[in-house]
């Protein structure tokens, strides 16, 4: 990690040189949890997602949680008005 503190601290996500290292290790890494995880390699870039604080971690995980819960409702039942309350049943199955 230390490298990344001193020498590449570039953002991994611009095109300036500072960031081809950056760039690169954030892959490997992405690669390496996607392997722990059973995730096939050219899936890893969709599937793992790196935050950059708990708040974000959090947010994010709310929003995919209503997306997904929005997105199994309308499929479920397209008669009913799926967005009178599509969001509204999201949060109890976060801990599922």
């Amino acid at each position: 990690m230390l490298p990344f503190l001193t020498k590449f601290f570039g953002n991994p996500s611009s095109s300036y040189a500072h960031g081809v290292e950056p760039r690169k290790a954030l892959s490997k890494a992405r690669d390496q949890v996607a392997s722990l995880l059973g995730v096939p390699p050219a899936d890893a870039s969709e599937a793992i997602t790196f935050t950059g604080s708990g708040t974000e971690s959090d947010n994010t995980a709310i929003r995919l949680a209503m997306l997904a819960n929005s997105n199994s409702n309308s499929n479920s039942n397209s008669n009913s008005n799926s967005n009178s309350n599509s969001n509204s049943n999201a949060l109890p199955h976060i801990g599922d």
